[in-house]
C-alpha cells in the first residue's frame, strides 16, 4: 500500500511531529500502522523527496509462507 501527499516542505521523516492544533488527540496514526504491519509480519516505511510525503506499507502475503 503506498500513499502519496504534497506538503508545502520537506519532513525529516526521522523525527516527525503533529502539525495538529494542541486539543488532546496526539495522532497516533502513524505508530497504529507500524504496530498493526510489525503484527502481520511486514513494515511501514516513510519518505519525504520533492515536497512529496509518501508512506508505504508492505504486509506478508500469508499464502507464500
Amino acid at each position: 500500500i503506498t500513499i502519496r501527499n504534497p506538503v508545502e516542505n520537506d519532513v525529516n521523516t526521522d523525527h516527525l511531529t503533529s502539525s495538529k492544533r494542541n486539543d488532546g488527540s496526539l495522532g497516533y496514526g502513524i505508530s497504529s500502522m507500524r504496530s498493526i504491519a510489525t503484527k502481520y509480519h511486514g513494515e511501514v516505511l516513510l519518505l519525504c523527496k520533492d515536497k512529496v510525503f509518501q508512506t508505504t506499507i508492505y504486509l506478508r502475503n500469508s499464502d507464500n509462507e
